[in-house]
């Protein structure tokens, strides 16, 4: 049998390798390129099987190929047909439910490959048209892949030399220096006003910390990227990164200005330690930092990243994905426990902070409330797709939790200590727009600060009032833009009133 194999009949295999690889290029440069190496392994391992158990059955290579061919199409493509079809509605009744996708699908395929067996008709130009289309699909996302590889890898990340003249008085008190980032929460009223979510006794609880709580404050961007590369560098993009805007280079550049931000030069010169916290995605880690926050993953364990977890949400494994079954195989861990994990162990850890011997600058981005939902409000392990309630009960997990953690930090602190806890952005719509902001900066005029402070002056506010810089202020801004063209950008101005 092996005599009459051509190879043109690998295509089903080729083809699959095309769907990993494509999603590593939607999302290259937030995500590492050796994530890939699993979901690539695992693609070929089902390939092959499927491939092999047609085989067994058939005896033929030609129909083998355009059968294996289809059951691959739908087993790789089925994640995306679901979220294409989930919101989809005809009279009020929703067709985007797996109960009614899988059966059509299986029925579907049961009778592409009933005529396939039945047909006397030879498929050597069907295999070859697959073939010539897997080809291109894959040769396409590797050349691809190359290209954002060259041009992630010119990004000009030297910034070793802050060009703010930031000459400061030794004589200063080194107050430990906290940046919590709530990434997604959006400013309370707003929650009130879409969600029905009343946070006032969390405010109230900072407030009587001594916190000043901004009730107007919007974000610079409403990307994470962008956001905080602005904050970090407390400068707008157009004047911190001109030529990655010029050029219209991807957002995941910023990168760069995250990690080795001016906030981080500056207190690193001072003498602070640099106390950072893992999160799931890679490209805000920073691992170089002196101290960082980091679980330790049990032995044997094997802990899916938000990568591998996307791809096999694509997969026909979506219609079983989080079933009790699959929920007891303790060797692998699914992203949405580890993500749960890491989230309270940085909580735990943060109460330790103040017990390091010399000043710290700790920039710690937890990431919640945003998804992936997996939060009670009691702290118990949850998942839930449903985005409303997810994304309060997120939030009213973090509102119980981060007031004893910033309790902590400040009963531990032989010097009050500086802290601001803030969001990237906000929710989703116009929520976006609006984000919770709150400092507790002991011992300066209460004045300078204000309802509709934005995130870029924040350390202009801390660097000037506590450190005798001379920054100064910038002028809130809150830009808009799309996914579509990034740098497009609109104003979206602040009616905020209160």
């Amino acid at each position: 049998m092996l005599s009459k194999f051509r190879f043109q009949y690998v295509h089903p295999i080729l083809f699959s390798l095309f769907f990993p690889l494509s999603m590593l290029q939607a999302n290259y440069g937030v995500t590492p390129v050796s994530e890939v190496i699993r979901p690539m392994v695992f693609t070929a391992i089902v390939s092959i099987i499927v491939y092999s158990l047609v085989f067994l059955v058939l005896r033929n290579w030609e129909k083998t190929s355009a059968i294996s061919f289809i059951l691959l199409f739908i087993f790789f493509t089925f994640g995306h047909l679901y979220d294409l079809l989930k919101p989809v509605k005809i009279f009020s009744f929703s067709i985007g439910r797996i109960r009614f996708i899988l059966p059509v699908l299986i029925l579907l395929a049961a009778f592409l490959i009933f005529i396939m067996i039945r047909s006397k008709t030879k498929l050597r130009n069907v295999n070859w048209l697959l073939f010539f289309v897997s080809v291109f699909l894959l040769v396409s996302v590797i050349g691809q892949l190359v290209f954002a590889g060259i041009s992630f890898a010119k990004t000009n990340t030297d910034l070793s030399k802050n060009d703010l003249s930031l000459a400061v008085d030794d004589s200063i008190v080194k107050r430990d220096v906290y940046y919590i980032i709530l990434d997604k929460y959006t400013r309370d009223d707003y929650l009130s006003t879409d969600y029905g979510l009343d946070t006032s006794e969390f405010i109230n609880q900072l407030e009587d910390m001594g916190f000043y709580v901004a009730s107007c404050s919007q974000p610079n961007y409403t990307g994470t990227a962008l956001s905080l590369a602005s904050s970090l560098n407390y400068e707008y993009l157009d004047t911190l990164a001109p030529d990655l805007i010029n050029q219209n280079r991807s957002w995941s550049n910023f990168a760069a200005y995250i990690k080795d931000s001016k906030a981080r030069q500056f207190f690193t010169d001072l003498g602070y330690k640099f106390v950072t916290a893992e999160t799931a995605h890679f490209w805000v880690n920073i691992s170089d930092s002196d101290v960082y926050l980091k679980r330790n993953v049990t032995a044997g364990q094997i802990e899916l990243t938000s990568f591998e977890t996307m791809f096999l949400q694509s997969t026909l494994i979506r219609a079983v994905y989080g079933l009790t079954p699959l929920g007891q195989i303790k060797t692998v861990v699914p992203y949405e426990r580890s993500h749960y994990e890491r989230i309270l162990f940085t909580l735990d850890q943060m109460k330790k902070v103040p017990e390091i011997t010399s000043p710290t600058f700790s920039y710690i981005h937890l990431v919640v409330p945003h998804h992936p939902y997996v939060f009670t409000p009691e702290g118990e392990y949850l998942v839930t797709e449903d985005e409303k309630t997810g994304y309060l009960d997120n939030i009213r997990f973090i509102n119980k939790q981060i007031i004893p953690v910033l309790e902590e930090i400040i009963s531990k602190s032989e010097v009050p200590p500086i802290i601001v806890l803030q969001a990237d952005h906000g929710n989703d719509g116009d929520d976006v727009y609006a984000i919770f902001n709150a400092y507790y900066l002991p011992g300066i005029d209460p004045d300078v600060l204000y309802p509709g402070i934005t995130p870029v002056n924040t350390f202009r506010v801390i660097l000037d009032n506590y450190f005798n810089t001379n920054l100064g202020l910038l002028e809130d801004v809150t830009y808009t833009w799309e996914w579509e063209g990034v740098y497009d950008f609109g104003v979206f101005p602040n009616t905020c009133s209160r």
